[in-house]
């Protein structure tokens, strides 16, 4: 049943950071792949590709939020003197391994679909199964997803419990009038930073997926516009991530109908 609670929690989080923020996401990807952003009369653009990625979201963040809290239930029970900065490292790479597989197909059909406005799901699927090289392709693009994820998360989910635990010790009055909102802080806080330090992973992993170019050429080319252009669009992704990780922890603290436990002090916390 907690496993089930987890997934829902999950899945209906994702649901609602996606839904609101989806134009942002697309503004950050055409910035970063063409150099470009729509214009005010291409506003609808700005939601090519939201169904897939709706879709993908749910069994994604549903298995990323279930294996992340079942991974560090059982890793804790079993080593209860690691630090903090293990078992979230070893939660969070435990869950974004297994979500990522899910997320894959619809990260590359998202980010085709929003660089092209003429992009449709069925061509996307057909020429990645005809292009020389598809499994080649599906394989560094997964890997590179991974490559960016874990770190991204590993910073994320550990500023969020720092913060919130934190916060509970010292605002105690507040995190019990507040829960909701103390955890949409925390999560603001962690996306944005989680989300600035990433910056150039995604550059390359945006490139890549675009133009399905190996990893050496995607970052020689990416090079040739100065180091720089590995941080194109961290405005957006820090401003996407600042309100995705805000909505997103808020809601899954929502959600998930319990209450903290009370705070605990480690001092293996770093």
């Amino acid at each position: 049943m907690e496993h089930l609670k987890n997934l829902i929690t999950g899945a209906l989080a994702g649901v609602v950071v996606d839904a609101i923020l989806y134009p942002i996401d697309n503004m950050k990807t055409n910035i970063q792949a063409k150099n470009q952003l729509y214009s005010i009369f291409e506003a609808r653009k700005l939601y090519n590709g939201i169904i897939p990625t709706l879709i993908g979201t749910i069994p994604a963040s549903a298995f990323f939020y279930c294996f992340y809290e079942m991974s560090k239930k059982l890793i804790s029970e079993n080593n209860p003197n690691i630090s903090k900065s293990a078992l979230y490292i070893a939660s969070t790479s435990i869950a974004e391994i297994t979500a990522s597989i899910v997320r894959l197909p619809f990260e590359i059909i998202k980010q085709k679909m929003q660089v092209s406005s003429e992009a449709t799901v069925k061509n996307i699927i057909k020429d990645v199964l005809k292009m020389q090289g598809a499994q080649s392709f599906l394989l560094r693009s997964y890997l590179v997803i991974i490559i960016r994820e874990i770190p991204f998360d590993c910073i994320q989910y550990f500023i969020w419990e720092t913060l919130k635990e934190k916060g509970q010790k010292y605002f105690r009055e507040f995190h019990e009038k507040h829960p909701v909102l103390l955890s949409s802080l925390s999560g603001g806080i962690a996306g944005a930073t989680a989300g600035f330090l990433t910056t150039p992973i995604d550059v390359i992993k945006s490139k890549h997926i675009v133009y399905g170019r190996s990893y050496i050429e995607t970052i020689m080319e990416i090079s040739k516009e100065g180091y720089l252009s590995f941080y194109k669009g961290c405005l957006f992704r820090t401003y996407y991530l600042f309100f995705g990780g805000f909505i997103f922890f808020g809601a899954l603290r929502l959600f998930s109908f319990k209450k903290d436990k009370p705070c605990e002090t480690n001092p293996q916390l770093i």
